[in-house]
């Protein structure tokens, strides 16, 4: 109930102030960067940030996370400078208030059973980076099933290769006994988000793009097998 209230809030303030903003998209994160530090307290949940220095001020930049729950989007906007661009399943779009809000933070809305639409998504993502907006992935492509880490998929890894976008390793430990996969209960604990050092991606050409892509996905992953020693 605390949540739904906060996000009517939210979203009444961002009705009331997108017309001054030239990125309304950027206004809507950062409104939802300062009301999240109200609701996790709230709400039981103590978030814990690591390696934060590690993320980039300026300039596009692609963090690869683990994903446990239903938060661990708002916890990357709790913790990431606001403004990046994620994925999210287009079926979200029909749940009043939620779907408003993706719409809001201009995120990617994907249909996971029309890859080739998930192709347009993933060059409409590409675009954002190259002009300089952060992006985040959640490699596993799901949330896990038992809170633990799931092998990766290649397939947004090929973004940073083809642009030469660092990527940062991201863990979240905590989150799935806070939200169950397929439960909606928030319960208070205890969230980890451990931010690695960013791994330099080189750009390469065309013929060379899976074997990089998946030389940055391994990297990536051991960098994340490191976090959770």
């Amino acid at each position: 109930m605390i949540t739904f209230s906060v996000m009517i809030v939210h979203d009444l303030l961002y009705l009331l102030l997108r017309w001054f903003s030239k990125k309304p998209y950027l206004l809507c994160c950062r409104l939802w960067h300062i009301l999240l530090k109200i609701i996790f307290p709230l709400t039981g949940v103590r978030v814990t940030i690591k390696g934060r220095d590690h993320i980039p001020q300026t300039g596009a930049y692609i963090i690869a996370s683990t994903h446990q729950s239903m938060l661990d989007i708002p916890l990357m906007l709790l913790s990431v400078p606001p403004g990046f661009a994620f994925y999210a399943k287009r079926g979200l779009t029909k749940i009043p208030v939620i779907g408003w809000n993706l719409k809001g933070m201009d995120s990617f809305l994907i249909n996971r059973k029309n890859p080739r639409q998930a192709l347009k998504d993933l060059a409409k993502s590409k675009k954002k980076v190259i002009e300089g907006r952060p992006l985040l992935i959640f490699p596993e492509g799901t949330r896990s099933s038992d809170g633990r880490v799931a092998s990766f998929k290649r397939g947004a890894f090929s973004i940073a290769v083809q642009t030469g976008t660092p990527v940062i390793p991201c863990l979240i430990s905590g989150a799935y006994d806070v939200v169950r996969k397929g439960q909606f209960w928030v319960r208070p604990g205890k969230v980890t988000i451990t931010f690695g050092q960013a791994i330099s991606v080189e750009k390469v050409s065309k013929d060379k793009e899976k074997e990089a892509s998946v030389a940055v996905m391994t990297a990536t992953k051991n960098t994340i097998n490191q976090l959770l020693k």
